[in-house]
């Protein structure tokens, strides 16, 4: 899958609303009383900041490649459990600012299912033996 033409939620995230997030790891002057230097955000680990941004992107990518598989007729990804992964985007997107309520967040998952779906469309035909 080529996920270079998907037109994700999380692309609407801004440095602004990682910073109104986390203004810890951006805003506290150009050097910490640790004598870290600022943002801390960027330039070293610090917990599992970052890595809340990349599982907001994996779980995209999670529920497209199902809407995906399923639009082709193909085999759904197995190890991976669709409804925890929407569910986890809600409450992302909720969190970052991406929406301001549940029913938006919703609709936002279901268009990541969406650009799935189109993605699935564009390669063509459904698979032989396809649903």
């Amino acid at each position: 899958m080529d996920f270079s033409v998907c037109r994700f939620p999380s692309d609407r995230l801004t440095i602004a609303m990682m910073r109104s997030r986390h203004r810890d790891l951006f805003d506290h002057g150009f050097h910490t009383e640790d004598g870290e230097e600022q943002p801390k955000y960027f330039k070293q680990p610090v917990g599992n900041v970052e890595e809340e941004i990349g599982e907001m992107l994996f779980c995209e990518r999670c529920v497209a490649t199902f809407a995906y598989a399923r639009a082709r007729g193909i085999e759904v990804p197995t190890g991976l459990d669709l409804e925890i992964h929407k569910d986890q985007l809600v409450d992302m997107y909720r969190e970052w600012g991406l929406v301001s309520g549940i029913r938006q967040a919703s609709e936002l998952v279901r268009d990541v299912e969406r650009e799935g779906e189109r993605l699935a469309l564009e390669k063509g035909p459904r698979a032989p033996g396809g649903r």
